[in-house]
């Protein structure tokens, strides 16, 4: 089982940072932040690294995770609307609290994020392993 430790933007240029934080999109005004992103564009989705190392207490800010949404012809498509997410069952991240702007590592081991769209459309998704030590 997934949990969604955060929602946010894809980057508006290659191989940038995600905008992300907890619960930022509203019920209310989601479908127009899909329309204006041109989410239904994107066919899949490219995390750059795939693999970040982090350490026991020591915060991951959101903005380390570096994601590109593309289209079909591998063009990126910028600011699409994104959930990040963890295994529920995991140790390894604090997925208990809300964390506006990073998650913490909790302990040692390895976990793997999913990035995906969470527009109406294809959409993609993408993985990033986090390698935790003390």
């Amino acid at each position: 089982m997934r949990y969604n430790i955060a929602e946010g933007y894809s980057y508006a240029f290659v191989q940038g940072p995600i905008e992300g934080g907890y619960r930022i999109f509203s019920l209310p005004d989601f479908r127009e932040v899909c329309l204006h992103a041109r989410a239904g564009a994107v066919r899949s989705m490219r995390a750059v690294p795939a693999r970040i190392d982090a350490r026991v207490g020591v915060p991951i800010p959101y903005d380390a995770l570096k994601v590109d949404a593309l289209d079909g012809l591998g063009v990126l498509v910028p600011r699409v609307p994104i959930d990040v997410e963890a295994y529920l069952w995991s140790n390894v991240l604090d997925v208990t609290h809300e964390h506006s702007e990073s998650v913490m590592p909790a302990q040692q081991g390895t976990i793997q994020l999913r990035v995906r769209t969470i527009c109406d459309g294809p959409g993609g998704e993408t993985f990033i392993t986090v390698n935790v030590t003390q």
